[in-house]
């Protein structure tokens, strides 16, 4: 009765523009069918703006994406309001152990760089699937649940050590799979998506980015329309009955009802070809500041007021100015 209820509300959200800058860090998951190009027409159909790049080289891990110089290029080129990380299709259902070491770190050193170039940036975790029959080299993923199973715990895990959202394309993916098997969601090599497995996977990643129904979107391709309503309310279902559990907050908030801070930085000269200044005003307490590159490695920490920065190279930096248990983040300038 609950997700017939939730059915019907649909056709009442208000449909009101939103906009979404997206950055994809990922691989042919990603890649196959232009998956991002897939929300952005499901997003021009409900009257919303979407606009993304995508970083995919094939078959890449999270070691191979924070040791390609490309991926912080790419995330230091805008401000974007979501950055989406998707690793290997193995690599986040194996050990505990093996993601600990193998994984983990690198999700960890590209997420502070996400949170260095724009602290208001959303990290995105894009849980991906189970292969058709699963993965036999290893026995606890050797069908499609128990790998689906694995990502699935995996993804969470990952997203609770650097405070990130969760896009559960594989939850989707099961849900359909269980519900309507006759839908293939599968490429012929029984991992990577079919245009409808793509299409599943653009409607779970819009209604997590813009928290609304990707439900009466016109199909696309081959899709039959009835096949894509099947698809959309699987997304919906998934999402926007558990936003809590994929630790999704509404992005689009409304700004009036934020309240302005008691403090205000004044950091200058900024460009400088030496020294910079930090004043914060109405400032009680611990004071300290960080200077880091823009790949996230820390190069000085002060409790002083008066920054050098003569022995660094021209070009930018992130300053953080941390005081009465607050911070922020500024990007300065080494002429």
């Amino acid at each position: 009765m609950k997700k017939i209820l939730f059915l019907l509300m649909f056709p009442l959200i208000i449909n009101c523009q939103d906009s979404a800058k997206v950055l994809f860090i990922g691989n042919s998951y990603t890649y196959y069918n232009n998956m991002p190009n897939l929300i952005s027409g499901i997003a021009n159909s409900k009257g919303d703006f979407f606009q993304s790049i995508s970083q995919t080289p094939g078959g890449a891990s999270f070691y191979g994406h924070a040791s390609n110089p490309t991926t912080f290029s790419k995330i230091n080129n805008d401000f974007w309001d979501y950055v989406v990380l998707q690793g290997q299709s193995q690599e986040i259902a194996f050990s505990n152990s093996q993601v600990n070491t193998q994984s983990l770190p690198y999700i960890k050193q590209i997420s502070d760089s996400i949170y260095i170039n724009n602290p208001s940036s959303k990290i995105l975790m894009y849980m991906t699937w189970g292969r058709e029959n699963g993965d036999p080299q290893w026995p606890p993923i050797s069908t499609f649940d128990e790998m689906n199973g694995r990502l699935r715990l995996g993804y969470m895990r990952m997203a609770d050590s650097v405070g990130a959202l969760v896009s559960p394309v594989g939850s989707a993916w099961k849900y359909v799979r269980d519900n309507n098997p006759a839908i293939t969601l599968y490429d012929a090599d029984g991992s990577h998506p079919s245009l409808n497995g793509s299409y599943l996977a653009a409607c779970v990643f819009y209604a997590a980015i813009y928290r609304k129904s990707p439900v009466g979107s016109p199909a696309i391709g081959n899709i039959s329309q009835a096949d894509a309503n099947i698809l959309q309310t699987a997304a919906a279902l998934t999402v926007l009955d558990s936003l809590d559990q994929w630790n999704i907050q509404d992005q689009f908030q409304n700004t009036s009802d934020l309240k302005p801070s008691d403090n205000s930085i004044i950091i200058y000269p900024n460009p400088t070809n030496h020294n910079i200044t930090v004043r914060v005003s109405n400032f009680n307490g611990n004071f300290q500041t960080e200077v880091y590159d823009l790949i996230g490695n820390r190069l000085q920490i002060s409790n002083e007021t008066t920054i050098s920065l003569s022995d660094y190279a021209g070009g930018i930096y992130l300053l953080k100015v941390a005081y009465d248990n607050k911070f922020q983040k500024v990007k300065i300038i080494k002429e």
